[in-house]
């Protein structure tokens, strides 16, 4: 998002030059906006794959949507508002997932399908 943002404000000319953020310059940006302490409660590790089967251990953040708005809101509005709407959304999936009948439970999966 940040990207398509950025090549956008480059080709509509508000932008001199277009800045490509890289993965290394989002962890950095994670450190300076949260703080080493805050940041290191939401890190993990991901292995991807660099070809030939090949894997490498690559560092990541796991945020909460709180952390994730921020990390949003220090590059733009925007992109804060799409990424907040977004996981308001997910949310939102969530819940209707967890009302769902156990079907595993012969009495709860009768009366369900009793109700269709």
């Amino acid at each position: 998002m940040i990207n398509k943002e950025r090549a956008a404000a480059f080709a509509n000319g508000t932008a001199k030059k277009n800045v490509v953020l890289l993965h290394k310059n989002f962890l950095a940006k994670v450190l300076e906006t949260l703080g080493e302490e805050a940041s290191a409660k939401f890190s993990a590790h991901v292995q991807v794959e660099v070809g030939n089967g090949a894997k490498r251990d690559t560092p990541i953040y796991r945020f909460p949507k709180r952390e994730a708005t921020l990390m949003a809101m220090s590059y733009s509005a925007a992109i804060s508002a799409a990424v907040y709407d977004r996981m308001t959304e997910l949310e939102q999936q969530v819940v209707v997932v967890s009302a769902m009948p156990n079907f595993s439970n012969p009495a709860e999966a009768a009366r369900a399908w009793a109700l269709v």
